[in-house]
């Protein structure tokens, strides 16, 4: 009976004080249907597209530290109704800081992740508008993790992107997409 409690403790601190996630893949990317801009009561919907890659294989468990950057991003030319939206090319790249796990240890759910820099100009009938996040407003994301592997990953309902202007109101983005695209994404912790 001590040599089963004695296991069981073992396996619970070890998983509790892993600091790190592994992953198998150093890159990602996903699109989503739609993002929405909304400006003096008109709202724009355009797909959006983002690929980049993680800062290691290896990633700290450690709040606001970087895991990542996204390196390309555009609103899909041609794919807005209401208006017209491009990136703002030159707040890229985004930078992808880690920002909590769901789950119970050693078996996590999902990552929260914060996405700090991302830039879209808008223009509606001739209103234009930037949105830009910040350390202190970022666009949060959610990877759902199921069976060690990376599944889906959407932006949360409460990350909005504050506009600048007067009628520049808010962004955001909605959909689940894959990170996976590039290849099958699995997560351990370490």
């Amino acid at each position: 009976m001590a040599l089963v409690a004695a296991g069981v403790l073992f396996v619970v601190t070890g998983a509790s004080s892993a600091r790190s996630f592994s992953l198998t893949e150093a890159g990602f990317a996903a699109g989503w249907r739609s993002m929405s801009f909304t400006m003096s009561g008109t709202t724009l919907r355009c797909q959006v597209y983002m690929e980049g890659s993680f800062a290691s294989r290896t990633l700290a468990k450690v709040v606001g530290s970087h895991v990542g950057s996204v390196e390309i991003a555009f609103a899909t030319e041609g794919i807005c109704t209401g208006g017209s939206a491009t990136v703002k090319e030159e707040t890229l790249p985004w930078n992808v800081e880690y920002n909590s796990f769901t789950g119970t240890l050693p078996n996590i759910t999902g990552l929260k992740l914060e996405v700090i820099g991302t830039g879209f100009k808008t223009e509606v009938s001739g209103l234009r508008c930037e949105f830009l996040t910040s350390t202190r407003e970022p666009l949060m994301m959610r990877i759902t993790v199921s069976s060690g592997a990376m599944r889906e990953l959407e932006p949360l309902r409460e990350s909005t992107i504050r506009g600048s202007g007067f009628l520049c109101e808010t962004a955001a983005l909605s959909g689940v997409d894959s990170p996976g695209e590039i290849g099958p994404i699995t997560i351990t912790l370490i």
